[in-house]
């Protein structure tokens, strides 16, 4: 997109460094309510879990550095997720401008952006969001990566856990689910991982077609309620128009903590 500042890429080893970040700040991406498979180490220092791939991340000012990933990975993975090509400067221009109001929110999260997250994984994740805060959210999603997801080695050499596909959470029992504390959904998140596992073709076409027929599949998923519809639409993935609004919906929503309570 025109306008997006130029960053300046290298890679040493196993560390990927992108110089000359802007409108971007690593805590207020991952702890505004978006994502839940990640752990704060230090200030603006986070072990990140994404796309079968475990990473340290740390920015300091301008400058996020990504330990355990190649450049390959960076450009196809991590380059990507954190929404690096859209300019967030303009975004929230066009949100200002929309409703003047979120001019406080705005400079008080200036360095938000949308994650373009693992489909399955955030529609799961905000399910459980319906009757638990954030640090519960992340508990049962951690829970369940342990208990049903894949192993990975980590950037640090050691064992880290993703979020198991929908091929692998539509064979977990409900009584599996309860032993991962995720309360009162797991019914219904038994029932939409079958839903969407029979239903996969239209799921994985879904980010091809317009933002309402991906809102009438999600609602189709019994359970999934419209709050949960309406956080899906935050998504980078959703078929953007020629301007910057879907993004700028998705980053208002995010400005007040959508997605988990605190």
């Amino acid at each position: 997109m025109a306008g997006v500042r130029k960053m300046n890429v290298s890679c040493d080893g196993n560390i990927v460094t992108v110089d000359g970040v802007k409108d971007f700040r690593l805590s207020q991406i991952l702890e505004c309510g978006q994502c839940f498979h990640f752990d704060k180490l230090d200030d603006e220092v986070y072990e990140v879990i994404a796309f079968g791939k475990a990473v340290k991340m740390e920015q300091s000012g301008g400058v996020l550095r990504i330990y355990g990933s190649s450049m390959e990975d960076y450009e196809g993975i991590w380059r990507p997720y954190l929404d690096m090509d859209n300019d967030y400067g303009l975004i929230k221009e066009s949100v200002i401008k929309a409703d003047s109001a979120l001019q406080t929110a705005v400079n008080e999260k200036d360095g938000i952006r949308i994650l373009n997250q693992d489909f399955f994984e955030t529609l799961i994740s905000f399910i459980i969001s319906q009757n638990k805060n954030i640090p519960q959210i992340k508990q049962c999603v951690k829970n369940i990566s342990h208990r049903f997801g894949d192993e990975v080695i980590g950037y640090n050499g050691e064992t880290f856990y993703v979020f198991p596909d929908v091929d692998r959470l539509h064979e977990v029992t409900e009584d599996e689910l309860r032993e991962c504390k995720v309360g009162v959904v797991k019914s219904v998140m038994f029932g939409i991982s079958n839903f969407v596992f029979h239903c996969k073709y239209p799921f994985l076409k879904m980010f091809s077609f317009g933002i309402n027929y991906q809102g009438y599949l999600l609602g189709r998923c019994s359970g999934v309620m419209p709050t949960t519809v309406s956080q899906h639409h935050i998504s980078p993935n959703t078929k953007r128009n020629p301007n910057p609004s879907p993004t700028g919906f998705g980053f208002g929503f995010l400005l007040f903590g959508a997605g988990g309570g605190t």
